[in-house]
């Protein structure tokens, strides 16, 4: 097909096949946020470890995830093991097309179903924060002038009014898995009478890194997290 004469096109140069196959690589390896990456190359690893130990071909057959599914429940709670086999199917997908529909299969759905019920144990949740909680550890830390306290505070009760979980006020311990474009920056926080709010620029479900204004209002019963952020900004 030839191009029209009449279509105003920008001169571009032609990629080689090998930097083309480079690029895509990149961007099939972000597909997914970088810590659950991490996960599912962990599960693979034991996959394959399972398939070695047991002399079983890899190719994730019915037959073997079943068998996956028996062995590893027995180590480790069967709940996880659901998770894990989502990590295998992402990670051998581009060697096994027909790995997801192999897992949808009866004889595994019927094996980790199974074991749910021999092996299943219940469901043990932390208690959840109380107001009365935020109030005893305002109470204690309300002398303290250590930057750590303030912050503690802070996101304490940043976190409580403005319902953020954990991974959106903390920074990971392993190196690999910190990324600064989760980071919320101080000069972002603005201010108002009657809130102080900040920008998240972006999360583990945010692909196409949209970000949110967070804004945490001010509340007439204690604890009021206004004067705690104030304080530990000045900090």
């Amino acid at each position: 097909m030839e191009i029209s004469p009449m279509a105003q096109q920008p001169h571009r140069e032609p990629w080689t096949l090998e930097w083309l196959n480079y690029e895509r690589s990149i961007l099939l390896g972000m597909s997914i946020d970088h810590s659950t990456s991490t996960t599912y190359s962990s599960a693979l690893n034991l996959y394959l470890t399972f398939c070695k130990s047991h002399n079983l071909p890899v190719e994730p057959t019915p037959q073997t995830l079943s068998y996956y599914t028996t062995f590893q429940c027995f180590y480790i709670n069967p709940k996880s093991v659901d998770s894990y086999l989502s990590g295998i199917c992402n990670q051998l997908k581009p060697f096994s097309p027909d790995v997801r529909l192999n897992r949808k299969l009866a004889l595994v759905n019927h094996t980790l179903a199974g074991v749910k019920r021999y092996r299943g144990t219940p469901t043990k949740q932390k208690s959840p924060l109380t107001i009365a909680n935020l109030i005893t550890v305002a109470e204690d830390l309300a002398s303290s002038t250590v930057h750590d306290d303030l912050l503690f505070n802070a996101q304490l009760n940043t976190g409580f009014t403005g319902l953020l979980p954990l991974r959106e006020m903390t920074w990971p311990d392993r190196i690999s898995l910190r990324n600064y474009k989760k980071v919320t920056m101080c000069f972002s926080v603005e201010r108002t009478p009657n809130t102080y709010s900040f920008w998240l620029p972006t999360h583990k479900a945010d692909t196409n890194f949209e970000g949110n204004w967070i804004v945490v209002k001010k509340i007439t019963r204690a604890p009021d997290p206004h004067p705690i952020m104030d304080q530990y900004i000045k900090s």
